[in-house]
């Protein structure tokens, strides 16, 4: 029963540890991020990792999903994956480069929007980048959003 009770706890805090580092990172093989970060003004939000991609290692994303949502008289428009060289919206920090994400028809209730965007994508990150969700409005109206992340692979570079 010790030894059970001593690797629960080897275990729990090797995660605790993993998670603590980068935030991406789940064994050698796999990602995910949620993004816990975002600067929202003027009818755009960017939503971003807190911490950078692995530095000895590329992100292969497959997916992107969030949710949102906007006042029915000023629908999102664009939605783009990017990468940063650094936090974003910070000095310094620039678009690296960027893939369109496509926008679905949103579910109406009341006078709001509801997006829930849900694609497949094929996007390499470099290592060390920061990754982001660009979501544009048609105005400049506020928005809400939940959830919003990527999965993907991690791929050593050649």
């Amino acid at each position: 029963m010790k030894s059970f009770i001593r690797t629960l706890a080897l275990a729990a805090a090797t995660l605790w540890v993993a998670s603590a580092q980068a935030g991406t990172r789940i064994g050698n093989e796999y990602c995910e991020d949620l993004f816990s970060g975002s600067t929202c003004s003027a009818g755009i939000c960017i939503l971003y990792s807190a911490a950078a991609t692995p530095t000895d290692a590329y992100v292969r994303i497959k997916h992107v999903a969030c949710d949102a949502s906007t006042l029915a008289s000023n629908p999102l428009i664009t939605a783009r994956l990017q990468v940063w060289n650094g936090v974003p919206n910070t000095s310094g920090a620039t678009v690296l480069k960027q893939l369109t994400v496509r926008v679905p028809q949103p579910s109406v209730a009341s006078s709001n929007n509801y997006y829930s965007i849900d694609s497949d994508a094929l996007f390499l990150v470099g290592a060390g980048r920061y990754i982001a969700l660009y979501l544009g409005l048609s105005g400049s109206a506020g928005m809400g959003v939940n959830y919003c992340g990527v999965t993907g692979d991690l791929v050593t570079p050649q």
